[in-house]
């Protein structure tokens, strides 16, 4: 059992996967982007995989992965197959900003993922441009409301930008 320094439970994590990401938020990262890590020093998908076994054998049952944006991930799929089999593990979420969740609904439904929460800064495509400086505004759209229409619980997570989406 994994117990902090103020004597409580640790049964929640969060895995980024990443730092990568395909927008490029005006309150995340600069125009001209950033020095994302070099990809040696992430851990592996087998690096991961044994560290969720790892940490579910030590109590944790709730494991959220985030990013930058997961889905940038090419090898992502692995890993959600391994840990969502994990017995202990009851809960197994996602925060994506849906762009490319697509191609990947049906699959996490499949495998069980409890929640998806998409960060989504704007509600018109003009907005969204100006937030993200892409064009995906439909893309994410389509894909939320697939989602929507999924066994998955979705949330969305949404910044307000003074001057910019309020």
């Amino acid at each position: 059992m994994l117990i902090d320094n103020h004597n409580r439970v640790i049964n929640y994590v969060r895995l980024a996967v990443t730092d990568r990401c395909n927008l490029r938020c005006n309150y995340c990262m600069p125009e001209e982007g950033i020095a994302f890590s070099d990809r040696k020093s992430l851990l592996s998908i087998d690096e991961m995989k044994r560290l969720c076994n790892i940490l579910v054998g030590q109590g944790v049952d709730k494991i959220r992965i985030t990013g930058g944006e997961p889905f940038v991930r090419k090898d992502l799929m692995k890993l959600l197959a391994y840990i969502t089999k994990l017995e202990g593990l009851k809960e197994v979420s996602i925060t994506t900003n849906a762009t490319l969740i697509g191609p990947h609904i049906e699959q996490l439904e499949d495998f069980g993922i409890n929640s998806i929460n998409v960060s989504l800064d704007a509600i018109t495509p003009e907005t969204f441009h100006r937030i993200t400086r892409r064009d995906q505004f439909e893309l994410v759209r389509e894909n939320l409301m697939r989602l929507i229409e999924s066994e998955i619980a979705v949330r969305i997570n949404f910044i307000v930008l003074e001057g910019q989406n309020e």
